[in-house]
């Protein structure tokens, strides 16, 4: 009898990516979302809180080490958009770009299945701005409609190709409906299953207190991190830059205090 061939290091070292690669992505699962990383076949669903899909959020990028959800998702008042509008009266150059960069970015997130990933549940895609507008798109095409309905809606093709061959930072993703309807399952129990097994978008993203908010805007403000544009080694800043660029700091910061009264007892 032959001896059975051992694997190469090679072959191993390729296993042990891939399942770390699985690993990685079964702990993103934990958290309820789900991005694509290749080619995927999804059906997107009604939201079990809403009447409308598509669940629209605002959120405060980079001035923490987390994503901070803003409270305007949810009608309630943001310190960190109050003070935006604020000095953004100013009407300088400065006081723009620091307003801009102060203003939430709305992200989308609709309820998802993955096909032949079933097991895993419903989980939420976060989608931008485009993505979001082909969908619409999509569903505006009378050839297609309300491709969300369990029983005779459509699944989407979603391929999404990595930043290094979009030739951008965050890479693309393109949306195509299959060319048949199709149900959500192949049972009325699976459909209800999945319909009634949502989680709410709250229970994923949180939303900070408005003292919790304030705190956030002030330790940034107040940090080295805030240019939108950082020069470069080959043009470093001038003195005359740096200057100004403290005085904007300063004003801010003055602004800060007289717009909130943060030493009002």
């Amino acid at each position: 009898m032959a001896k059975q061939k051992s694997p190469t290091n090679d072959a191993l070292l390729a296993k042990v990516k891939s399942r770390l690669k699985g690993l990685q992505e079964n702990t993103k699962r934990v958290s309820g979302t789900w991005k694509p990383t290749g080619e995927h076949v999804v059906r997107l669903l009604p939201y079990k809180f809403a009447d409308y899909p598509f669940i629209e959020l605002y959120f405060h990028y980079d001035l923490t080490k987390e994503n901070l959800l803003s409270p305007i998702s949810n009608n309630n008042p943001d310190p960190i958009v109050e003070y935006a509008d604020k000095i953004k009266e100013e009407g300088t150059r400065e006081s723009y770009l620091l307003s801009r960069k102060l203003t939430p970015t709305m992200r989308t997130y609709v309820p998802v299945l993955i096909r032949d990933e079933e097991a895993l549940g419903v989980r939420f895609w976060g989608i931008g701005k485009r993505t979001y507008e082909e969908i619409l798109l999509i569903m505006n095409d009378p050839d297609y409609g309300w491709i969300i309905d369990p029983h005779t809606g459509t699944d989407l093709k979603v391929i999404f190709t990595p930043p290094e061959e979009a030739g951008n930072k965050y890479g693309k993703i393109s949306v195509n409906p299959k060319r048949n309807t199709s149900p959500l399952a192949d049972s009325d129990e699976l459909i209800d299953k999945y319909l009634n097994e949502q989680k709410n978008i709250g229970e994923i993203y949180k939303e900070k207190t408005y003292d919790e908010l304030k705190e956030a805007l002030l330790a940034w403000l107040e940090s080295d991190d805030k240019e939108e544009e950082k020069p470069t080694k080959d043009t470093p800043p001038s003195e005359e830059t740096k200057a100004e660029e403290k005085e904007v700091v300063k004003k801010a910061n003055d602004a800060f205090d007289k717009f909130f009264d943060k030493d009002k007892k």
